[in-house]
């Protein structure tokens, strides 16, 4: 696992993980419950790799392997550990399937 950015120059609730060797969209088909997104906001339906990561120097294929976490307000400790959790699961049940 790659994070995307400046680790200390960030917004504190937002992260973009790369996860090499799997793609993006199959890891976040396989999250449920948890909502993540594999763009920002404004991309929302597209189909490219996010120009953000590309301008920042990843390869089209970091790109597509990019999965963005928000955490919010009301945000608690147990959805953070299903978030990793699921997380987890869905990164090795994508890559067993390469």
């Amino acid at each position: 696992m790659l994070q995307n950015g400046d680790p200390s120059r960030r917004l504190p609730n937002t992260a973009n993980l790369c996860f090499a060797g799997a793609d993006a969209e199959a890891v976040m088909a396989n999250m449920d419950p948890v909502a993540v997104s594999i763009g920002s906001a404004c991309s929302a339906g597209s189909i490219e790799p996010s120009e953000v990561l590309l301008a920042m120097g990843r390869s089209h294929e970091a790109a597509f392997e990019s999965v963005r976490f928000s955490l919010g307000r009301f945000t608690t400790p147990e959805e953070i550990d299903t978030a990793i959790e699921r997380a987890a699961a869905a990164v090795e049940r994508v890559r067993s399937m390469t």
